[in-house]
């Protein structure tokens, strides 16, 4: 299962650095938990989206803030499911538009590992599947 992990865009993270975080960088912060949810997701099976990850790639060859953004977005509108945690993403306008994409397009939206697991165990017993 697909599944789009939300989290701050740099411009958000540098908004929180300014106003709340003066005197530590929280961008590898960010990153590190990203990533360590997304490897939680792979050990359950899922297949993450880590936007965040995409950042270099962004800053070296599509240059364009708004391609990386849409960039990211398509990669959401193909996701099953979009998962929002407070640990990464509790304040983010770019999360905010994630979600709303994620809405509009009928993309289930979880808020925790464990609600996302279990979506997915009902999903299989629906179906059938093991």
């Amino acid at each position: 299962m697909r599944v789009y992990i939300a989290s701050p865009y740099i411009n958000d993270v540098e908004q929180l650095e300014k106003y709340f975080y003066k005197e530590v960088s929280i961008k590898d912060e960010i990153i590190k938990k990203s990533m360590f949810f997304g490897n939680e997701l792979i050990k359950e099976g899922f297949l993450p989206f880590m936007p965040l990850l995409t950042y270099s790639f962004y800053k070296q060859y599509l240059k364009s803030w708004v391609s990386w953004v849409n960039y990211n977005l398509e990669w959401l509108r193909n996701c099953v499911a979009f998962l929002r945690l407070p640990e990464i993403s509790k304040i983010s306008n770019w999360a905010d538009i994630e979600e709303e994409v994620a809405k509009e397009n009928k993309i289930s939206i979880f808020y925790s590992v464990k609600d996302l697991i279990k979506y997915r165990d009902n999903m299989k017993s629906i179906e059938g599947v093991s």
